[in-house]
């Protein structure tokens, strides 16, 4: 199990906590017991589940190691019941919530709600604060240790050089929501070059097949290629079905058939006899 030098306070609740020497699941932590003065996580209340058993307290110096899926300690013995010892029963009646407290500066300018916040994992003392920023982004920042006075249940006070010393933190939603929206544009794009090829590529069979039966006529070879390029073109959207024909030399000289001897069109409702034309 890898150990973390650093501990986010929500990750710890609900993690499992096993004894080294028995290998016993010894129950979930349910909370962290926080001491202002020390401004540090001083123990950690587990809850015991099986057999309707009563919680116990875990002192943080008793943590042999913390990781990535687990917290373990060397004995089920090092869990004391709640009550026992007086240095937690004042902070058992009265926890200290530091989850939704208003972080303000020396100068009296507010820098947001903490979110959470971590701790150092060789003595729990508190590294940083993380810091809910108002707003329609819901940005958050990260304030280090040495920019923080005083920590209480609804207010934690903060040294006016924290604005400067203040970090952005990401936030994994909208990051992601970026990426997707990344993803979606290059989708659309490679989507909008697909069908223009595929277009270029349709329009160019129908032009070489309308100039091929201009100059050699149809066939049933050819009447099967049209009917495929017609099913390709619904497919794609594109125009299909007869083309026009245009007026060629031979339509206009051939007797019968020219477009000269069609009827011209009447002025004013009268032939052209009674004009006088």
């Amino acid at each position: 199990m890898q150990e973390l030098p650093e501990i986010n306070s929500k990750k710890l609740l609900g993690m499992p906590v096993y004894s080294i020497q028995e290998g016993l699941h010894l129950g979930q932590i349910k909370s962290l017991i926080l001491d202002a003065k020390e401004q540090c996580v001083a123990a950690l209340l587990i809850e015991r589940k099986r057999f309707n058993r009563e919680e116990r307290v875990l002192p943080f110096p008793a943590v042999d190691g913390v990781g990535e899926d687990a917290v373990t300690i060397e004995k089920a013995a090092l869990l004391e019941r709640k009550g026992v010892n007086s240095q937690y029963m004042k902070a058992l009646k009265h926890p200290l919530y530091l989850i939704g407290a208003k972080a303000f500066t020396i100068g009296g300018k507010t820098l947001g709600k903490v979110e959470e916040y971590r701790l150092r994992r060789q003595d729990g003392l508190l590294s940083a604060l993380i810091l809910h920023v108002p707003g329609l982004f819901k940005e958050s920042i990260l304030v280090e240790r040495q920019d923080i006075i005083t920590i209480a249940p609804h207010t934690v006070m903060l040294r006016d050089s924290a604005v400067a010393n203040a970090v952005a933190v990401v936030n994994p939603l909208f990051s992601g929501m970026e990426n997707a929206a990344g993803l979606v544009k290059d989708k659309a794009a490679n989507l909008k070059n697909s069908t223009l090829e595929t277009t270029k590529k349709l329009s160019a069979n129908w032009e070489d097949r309308i100039n091929k039966r201009k100059i050699q006529g149809d066939s049933p070879v050819d009447e099967e290629e049209d009917k495929k390029i017609e099913a390709e073109a619904k497919e794609s959207g594109l125009p299909h079905g007869p083309t026009p024909q245009a007026h060629t030399a031979a339509d206009i000289c051939t007797p019968g058939h020219s477009v000269l001897d069609q009827a011209l069109p009447e002025s004013d409702g009268q032939p052209r006899e009674q004009r006088g034309e």
